[in-house]
């Protein structure tokens, strides 16, 4: 496995990152390396392109939550989003915005920073959206009926997940891997009108 020596920034900011963090998943605020050689975290600034061949090399990329929309923002602007197809050996682990980053759409609910194309559009990879920290007390707004409301904006299926589900996608098979609840929402009808 590919390793890196030096800690590289995460999502949003210019922070470096600790050699361990304590809290919960869900609150991490920035990326951790778990313990040097095994995980590292990605580039999301233009110094992805200098790594582009150690992050060709690496066995599982940890991408950690934020804000959906400056991750994919960075990831584009950086050339890491142009990688991602060559990456088919690679495991991508996601927290909250790091999985939902691959999404074609996150929804106008977890839009925080704006992309100067002012849409709520993320990378595409997958073709589900994702509604993280399902009731969580921290999060008292994400509730079912929450997700569902937000699901119903939606022309893609779209899974409302709590913190003990994880979703596995491999060569199209999906597989929701749950100590706790989950839901799938069918994509909403499109109705077109005719005059």
């Amino acid at each position: 496995m590919a390793t890196c020596d030096t800690p590289l920034p995460a999502v949003p900011g210019p922070q470096q990152v600790p050699e361990l963090r304590a809290g919960p998943p869900w609150a991490m605020e920035e990326m951790i390396l778990a313990e040097p050689g095994l995980v590292a975290p990605i580039l999301t600034s233009s110094e992805a392109l200098e790594a582009a061949e150690w992050i060709r090399e690496t066995d599982a990329l940890l991408v950690n939550g934020g804000d959906a929309l400056y991750l994919c923002h960075w990831m584009r602007e950086s050339g890491l989003a142009d990688l991602l197809p060559s990456l088919r050996d690679s495991v991508w682990v996601g927290f909250s915005a790091g999985s939902m980053v691959l999404t074609p759409r996150i929804g106008e609910d977890f839009v925080g920073w704006r992309s100067p194309s002012g849409s709520d559009e993320t990378l595409g990879v997958v073709d589900f959206s994702i509604f993280p920290h399902l009731d969580h007390p921290a999060l008292p707004e994400n509730t079912m009926a929450e997700a569902e409301r937000w699901a119903s904006g939606l022309t893609n299926p779209a899974y409302a997940i709590d913190d003990d589900t994880a979703i596995k996608l491999v060569d199209g098979t999906v597989d929701v891997i749950s100590q706790g609840h989950w839901k799938l929402f069918a994509p909403s009808p499109v109705t077109s009108k005719s005059g």
